[in-house]
C-alpha cells in the first residue's frame, strides 16, 4: 500500500501525520425482502449514461 506522509511543527515539536494514498470501502447488512435494495449498475442499453465526480476535496484528493 502506498501512503502520504506529511510533517509539521507544533510548538516546536516536529510531527507527522501518515495517510493511505487510497481507499476501499465496502459494506453488508441483513436486508428482509431483496426487492426493496439497489445496486449500482452502469447500463448501456438505455441509452446515453453520465458518470459525475463530486470533488469534495477542491482538487486535493484528500480521503476525509
Amino acid at each position: 500500500m502506498m501512503v502520504n506522509t506529511k510533517s509539521f511543527d507544533d510548538a516546536g515539536v516536529e510531527r507527522s501525520v501518515v495517510a493511505p494514498l487510497s481507499l476501499v470501502v465496502s459494506a453488508f447488512a441483513p436486508i428482509a425482502d431483496v426487492r426493496g435494495s439497489l445496486t449500482p449498475q452502469l447500463r448501456t442499453d438505455v441509452g446515453p449514461t453520465r458518470l459525475l465526480l463530486v470533488d469534495l476535496g477542491r482538487g486535493r484528493n484528500r480521503l476525509g
